[in-house]
């Protein structure tokens, strides 16, 4: 037997890969020494596991030679190859046949002896008379006590060998926090067959229960995993059933399972010391660890946590810093009636918070893009009078804003504009880079082609007035298909009935609604989903089925702001309708407000970002041209004389007809707020 000195040695010496070949061989034979070394290869067991292994054959050869393991006086590891190992095993084996059986003469000859008439001498003579022999007389002290007190009794001789059951003070911890969370969707089916009625629910679930503990706690705190199986617990195992614990070297006990039992006690002191099957958490083992994680967050949302949020560290803090932390709020289920119902309160409660603040993001819509088309004409003196110019303006600006800040994308809306007064087409790219307008170029070149094949066909008037009209999904997919070769507007429906803008996909075309102050539509724009995702907890990243984080190409780990699903679309606007009726404001409002509020809790918590509206972004780009009187991004050139004359024949898409069009940015937006303001109450 290996004794504990040598065994930083022999781990040592494990490391060698033909000592250690060797050494299972000789102990195991072939075929398991190449499975444990196939094991060991893929990370399943470690080294502590072999050297385990080796020592519970301490009878072998090869156990015996691992003890004569020493260090040599140069400070190399001594180990046998695999000749002496097959030298010890045959000089075994000789000495094995040398030995001597017990002779078969029955026991009572052996043990007999010859009968004798002679009587023997005692060995002690007394040297006085019998009578006068007391214990005084020898130099001994006569006792006063019964002699029945020196006899024991079978009572007394009962000893309890009972080894006495140590449990860590981390175990009821560690208990409250795991059987709350284990269910029977984490046994595997031979486990969930065996499962009766009145069994207790950790019945099944030992390993993946006490590998989550080891994991929360016990791999930090000295705790290694041990196994019973049917031979060493049959009170309660059946022939290939096990039941998995930690332990210590003091002999605590972590059992988060143990209540399977009963009231029988388990024999922790048979348990064989062992690895798990794998170094990292199992499947259902990282599934209890996140929901005890999850029952034990905090919720990271309310007016109060987001008054208090304090910068995360001293270092410079990154976008990916801020979602690690705000992926770790409670987990609430935005389907579940209950978890709705407080998100929705807590949402109201942040709402009523910003609304307190000095800028509150409410008319970042309606009032910005006024303001915006205010400005435009002393940037441009294109704009001056001409509506139509003023309406592509928006659309360029809406078509340009995936991906890019606000101001970038009316800077891009201005160009665009620009250079179509003068040529009449929509340059795809930006002629003086000859690259794509944004990072998202060669999506933004589809949509602008789209754009400017059916505005040759029928002309600037008939596109916008195409955008501002009431089709069907039928004619949304014509016009995808005739002009820009595109397949199907995703979650389009044929009979249903849609904006025009909608053509250019669910999230642009519901933000150009909205800019167009026609729609009051719920745009799940990047802040928007950012905001959602913090009230539902544990939704920052993209995840597998299996809740696995995502990464892209480059190791990013991917950040959950894509397009949602058709469900969580329809729970989502449901959710912003909901909200804005207990404000009393419109839906673009409320999401304009949440906007806010979110940057600011990302600046507050270590990065910086500054919410802009389309009217700040105009005032920053006519106070540059005014300081330098030429600006590098905004192309100067004469007035266009392009005026917004009527088609004579009816734009694409059937039955829409052409009548005069008002130009909506130049006669003013619609007052949404008001309009809602008398449907939901009335005044």
């Amino acid at each position: 037997m290996i004794f504990n000195v040598a065994r930083p040695i022999a781990l040592k010496a494990l490391q060698n890969p033909k000592i250690l070949g060797s050494l299972l061989v000789g102990t195991l034979g072939s075929q398991q020494a190449g499975e444990i070394q196939n094991q060991l290869s893929l990370g399943n067991i470690t080294l502590d596991d072999v050297y385990d292994t080796l020592i519970n054959f301490a009878s072998s050869p090869a156990a015996s030679i691992i003890s004569e393991m020493q260090t040599t006086p140069s400070g190399e590891v001594y180990a046998p190859d695999q000749e002496q190992i097959d030298a010890e095993r045959k000089f075994n084996e000789e000495l094995n046949k040398n030995i001597t059986l017990p002779s078969e003469t029955p026991l009572d000859q052996i043990l007999s002896t010859p009968e004798t008439t002679t009587k023997p001498e005692p060995l002690i003579t007394p040297d006085v008379p019998e009578e006068k022999t007391k214990v005084e007389d020898v130099g001994f002290t006569e006792s006063k006590r019964d002699p029945s007190d020196f006899i024991m009794t079978a009572e007394e001789k009962k000893t309890d060998v009972t080894p006495k059951i140590v449990y860590s003070p981390q175990d009821s911890i560690l208990k409250n926090e795991i059987r709350p969370v284990l269910s029977t969707d984490l046994l595997k089916p031979q486990y969930l067959k065996k499962l009766k009625k009145d069994d207790d629910i950790s019945c099944g679930q030992c390993y993946a229960a006490s590998e989550a503990a080891f994991h929360m706690y016990g791999k930090e705190n000295g705790f290694k995993s041990y196994v019973l199986n049917s031979k060493t617990f049959p009170e309660e195992l059946d022939k290939g059933e096990t039941h998995w614990f930690l332990k210590n070297k003091e002999g605590e006990i972590i059992d988060p399972t143990a209540e399977q039992f009963g009231d029988t006690t388990i024999p922790y002191d048979k348990g064989r010391g062992t690895g798990f099957l794998t170094k990292n958490p199992s499947k259902a083992s990282q599934q209890i660890i996140d929901r005890v994680n999850q029952n034990n967050a905090q919720i990271l949302s309310g007016p109060e946590f987001v008054s208090n949020a304090a910068k995360l560290k001293d270092t410079k803090v990154k976008i990916p810093d801020v979602l690690e932390y705000l992926d770790s709020g409670k987990k609430r289920d935005i389907f579940n009636e209950k978890d709705y119902k407080a998100m929705l309160d807590e949402g109201l409660q942040e709402i009523n918070y910003q609304l307190q603040q000095e800028v509150t993001g409410e008319g970042w819509y309606d009032e910005g893009v006024r303001e915006a088309m205010e400005i435009a004409p002393k940037i441009n003196p294109k704009f001056a009078n001409n509506p139509d110019l003023k309406d592509l303006l928006l659309f360029t600006t809406a078509i340009a804003s995936s991906g890019v800040n606000v101001g970038l994308d009316f800077k891009v809306g201005l160009q665009v504009a620009d250079i179509f007064a003068d040529t009449g087409q929509i340059p795809l790219t930006n002629p003086k880079t000859g690259s794509g307008w944004t990072v998202r170029g060669s999506n933004l070149a589809k949509q602008l082609n789209l754009a400017n094949n059916y505005i040759q066909k029928n002309g600037l008037p008939a596109f916008l007035e195409f955008m501002h009209s009431e089709v069907q999904g039928r004619d949304i997919q014509d016009f995808r298909k005739e002009y820009g070769n595109l397949g199907p507007s995703k979650g389009v429906r044929m009979e249903e009935y849609y904006s025009g803008h909608r053509a250019f996909g669910p999230k642009i075309g519901e933000f150009m609604a909205n800019l167009y102050g026609v729609d009051d539509n719920n745009v799940t724009d990047m802040w928007n989903i950012r905001g959602m995702n913090r009230l539902m907890g544990g939704s920052m990243y993209v995840r597998d089925k299996d809740g696995k984080i995502l990464s892209n190409k480059d190791g990013t780990v991917m950040e959950n702001t894509g397009s949602p699903t058709k469900e969580f679309k329809i729970v989502f606007d449901k959710y912003m309708t909901d909200l804005s009726n207990l404000i009393g404001k419109s839906v673009r409002d409320t999401q304009a407000i949440r906007w806010y509020l979110e940057q600011g809790l990302y600046t507050a918590l270590g990065v910086r970002s500054v919410p802009k509206d389309y009217g700040t972004a105009a005032q920053e780009v006519l106070d540059q041209k005014l300081k330098t009187e030429s600006d590098g991004t905004i192309r100067s050139s004469k007035t266009s004389n392009i005026k917004g004359t009527p088609p004579t024949k009816k734009a694409q898409g059937g039955s829409i007809s052409i009548p005069q069009r008002r130009s909506l940015v130049n006669d003013g937006l619609v007052d949404i707020n008001t309009v809602i303001g008398k449907i939901n109450y009335g005044n």
